[in-house]
């Protein structure tokens, strides 16, 4: 298996880049993509949840397993997992209203920057400081990126900082993620904080008052696709390519998912950069992969 487990890693990249095509191509407000990506993809979960829960309750009946309880500490940790990436859906799905896929994809991208500034201050983790000097310098290459649009489109730069702001929220996640991990079950955490994150956009719908119903069907099936591809088949497939390959490589490869998303916005929606915005990219995502090769921490990959 781990002799395919490079080229099935690339396609779960691939599944994942997808994200930012469906999202634009759906006419539904962004909480309503969020929510019913969500709720589709708890949906796919279920099995799952239910057999592990079904197995440990047998073998906790034998005396060979814990108890599937959880002290209230971990569920509020886990309800707050699910907050954050609640926000980082609503905040990075409406970016991509605003601006190209291209900068949506590559600033959402800067989480490991919020991620190893977080292990910092709240899990009392060392960092090198060149994972430091690779943060100053993403930080630049995003100024470099976001210069086209700061003169051209006041929307576009809005979208850009929405995209950043969904970033940070993602580093909320899996921050709270490489806390728990160490105690509960993948399979346990990613399902208790997706179906979180359901109800936390469920309640956003509910106070901007926007409907969740009268969609046409094209749409339906766009929040299917996003939920199954880009979630189950591409977001999973990191976490199963961690058993055979390297917590470094895995977090290298997830950075291609710009590069795909930016093909495929060109050949779909003929959003080509120009040349200042492929340079702040390109030095964004270069710094990226010196922060995840100098910080080997494993910590869960974001959702798309």
């Amino acid at each position: 298996m781990s002799h395919h487990a490079r080229p099935v890693l690339v396609a779960g990249v691939l599944f994942a880049s997808l994200s930012a095509i469906f999202i634009r191509l759906s006419d539904a407000p962004p909480l309503v993509i969020a929510f019913y990506r969500m709720l589709f993809t708890s949906a796919m979960l279920l099995p799952s949840y239910l057999l592990g829960l079904r197995r440990r309750a047998a073998l906790h009946s034998r005396g060979g397993a814990p108890s599937s309880r959880h002290p209230l500490r971990v569920v509020l940790l886990l309800v707050l997992s699910g907050l954050f990436l609640a926000l980082h859906f609503a905040t990075w799905i409406t970016s991509l209203q605003y601006t190209s896929v291209a900068s949506a994809v590559v600033l959402v991208s800067l989480h490991p920057i919020f991620v190893a500034t977080g292990s910092v201050l709240f899990l009392r983790e060392s960092v090198r400081p060149a994972v430091f000097a690779c943060i100053l310098a993403a930080i630049a290459g995003s100024v470099i990126l976001s210069v086209p649009d700061a003169g051209a489109d006041p929307g576009a730069m809005t979208g850009n900082l929405l995209a950043v702001a969904g970033a940070a929220a993602v580093s909320g996640y899996m921050l709270i993620g490489r806390a728990m991990r160490r105690t509960v079950g993948a399979v346990t955490y990613n399902f208790s904080v997706y179906v979180s994150t359901t109800l936390f956009l469920l309640v956003f719908t509910r106070i901007a008052s926007i409907p969740l119903a009268g969609y046409a069907l094209r749409e339906f099936v766009i929040f299917l696709a996003l939920a199954f591809f880009c979630t189950v088949l591409g977001h999973s497939i990191f976490n199963w390519g961690l058993k055979y390959l390297a917590a470094s490589f895995v977090s290298a490869s997830i950075l291609l998912e710009p590069l795909f998303a930016t093909v495929l916005a060109a050949m779909l929606f003929s959003e080509i950069p120009g040349l200042l915005a492929i340079l702040g990219g390109a030095v964004v995502i270069v710094s990226l992969l010196g922060v995840i090769r100098l910080d080997r921490s494993r910590m869960p990959p974001p959702p798309g």
